[in-house]
């Protein structure tokens, strides 16, 4: 907290300690300048929902000891993909016993655990955590290449004055809003995402979803949110699980459904209801999710200011593919590492190398310009609302015996599924052009 009628001066400041804003804090640290992580929650975490999977091999360069340190709840060596109708369900598994070992490839988490984790590790690099600090506007006067930027504290006199400014402050993006960076804001590539904690207990959870030690599942939902267009997620953590509802504003505005009503449909699924049963509550959160993307991001930088995380529409939300916080560290961590350079070279940085384009050339911006019509798929009716009927259809036809007639082929099975359904089979295939060109 910020003491009434009083200024602070740092080379960097950083708005957001959540894992975006702590990367740029660890990696602006390690290039030896001062630096202010400011949290407007009373720690780290507090104000941060998140309930499921987070891939940390991008900590490699920044925490190199993460493995033996970070607060993990378990590592995922099962992943299911499951496709809901009202009474059914088609699920694709993938099992791997690998991924529970060295290397790992990703894990559960809390953030109310790692936020503060990865906060810490930005104290010991040498900045200076301020929390229950909330920044209320943002003044920036330019000196040719460099800018002064000053910083209001909320309820106070006081100001937080630096050379550059990292902003990691999550989804709405009201500061950078007000100075006109940030994403576009799109209801139909705007989702919210409601979440439940239950409490069953770590042998509970073994035995339901056949897991052993410290050994996890990640199971995606696609449908069984109608009349609202989106899907819902299933994680296990170490005594809890996270089940989840995740839905677009825009069809929460024409349908005037609760999104609570969604969470409700897929928690009492009878493909999810045995794996929650007897779940006691132990939270209850919602959060928005700006999943447009590439072509949703808008101008990240001006003046010394950079934007990184969701603000900055960092999230790849491509349906196979379903990653936010492993982005957010790395485009912090290139933001952190940025603003410190911009600040010894007196501005010099941003003309030379400018951010946006070592955004552009790491794994991020690679991924999610190569994948940017891959949320238009996802988000569209024939994946959302078709896709759906069409698979639990077929698989019905396929598997279900009607002995003494003769089996029909599976041409024939997919034909009448989607005519039996009333679809018309010409939006299926341009969709289906449409998802093979997005993810070539």
């Amino acid at each position: 907290m910020v003491r009434s009628n009083t200024n602070l001066y740092y080379d960097v400041a950083v708005v957001g300690a959540g894992p975006a804003g702590s990367a740029a804090a660890i990696a602006a640290a390690k290039e030896g300048v001062s630096v202010a992580l400011i949290e407007r929650g009373i720690y780290p975490g507090a104000k941060n929902v998140y309930g499921g999977v987070m891939y940390l091999k991008v900590l490699d360069r920044l925490v190199p000891s993460w493995r033996d340190e970070v607060p993990y709840e378990r590592w995922v060596t099962k992943r299911h993909t499951m496709i809901l109708e009202e009474r059914s369900s088609v699920t694709f598994s993938f099992h791997d016993e690998t991924w529970g070992e060295p290397p790992y490839n990703g894990a559960t988490v809390l953030r109310s655990r790692f936020d503060p984790w990865l906060s810490l590790k930005a104290q010991q690099e040498g900045a200076e955590l301020l929390t229950a600090t909330t920044i209320s506007d943002i003044q920036i006067e330019e000196f040719g290449p460099e800018a002064k930027i000053s910083l209001g504290v909320a309820d106070s006199s006081s100001r937080i004055v630096c050379r550059s400014l990292v902003l990691a402050e999550g989804a709405l993006g009201l500061l950078s809003e007000s100075i006109g960076l940030g994403h576009k804001r799109s209801d139909k590539h705007m989702t919210l995402g409601v979440k439940e904690v239950l409490y069953l207990g770590e042998d509970t959870i073994n035995e339901r979803f056949g897991v052993r030690y410290d050994h996890g599942v990640d199971i995606e939902i696609l449908g069984g949110t109608k009349p609202l267009v989106g899907g819902g997620f299933l994680y296990t953590n170490k005594d809890t699980v996270s089940i989840g509802a995740i839905v677009t504003l825009e069809s929460l505005k024409a349908m005037k459904v609760r999104p609570e009503e969604a969470l409700e449909a897929i928690k009492h699924h009878p493909s999810i209801a045995p794996y929650v049963a007897d779940g006691k509550r132990a939270e209850y959160l919602a959060h928005l999710i700006p999943e447009g993307g590439w072509k949703e991001r808008g101008e990240l930088s001006r003046s010394g200011v950079f934007l990184a995380g969701e603000v900055a529409s960092s999230t790849l939300a491509a349906g196979l593919w379903l990653e936010g916080i492993n982005y957010a560290i790395e485009m912090g961590s290139i933001a952190g590492g940025h603003s410190a350079r911009y600040v010894k070279s007196c501005g010099k940085e941003e003309i030379y190398s400018p951010y946006s384009n070592k955004v552009s050339e790491s794994f991020v911006g690679k991924n999610l310009r190569r994948l940017r019509f891959a949320p238009e798929v996802v988000l569209s009716k024939e994946v959302q609302e078709v896709l759906p009927k069409v698979v639990n259809e077929l698989a019905h036809e396929l598997f279900t015996v009607t002995d003494p007639e003769e089996k029909t082929g599976v041409a024939k099975v997919m034909r009448d599924a989607i005519r039996d359904k009333g679809l018309e089979a010409n939006p299926l295939i341009r969709t289906l052009v449409k998802a093979i060109w997005s993810f070539r």
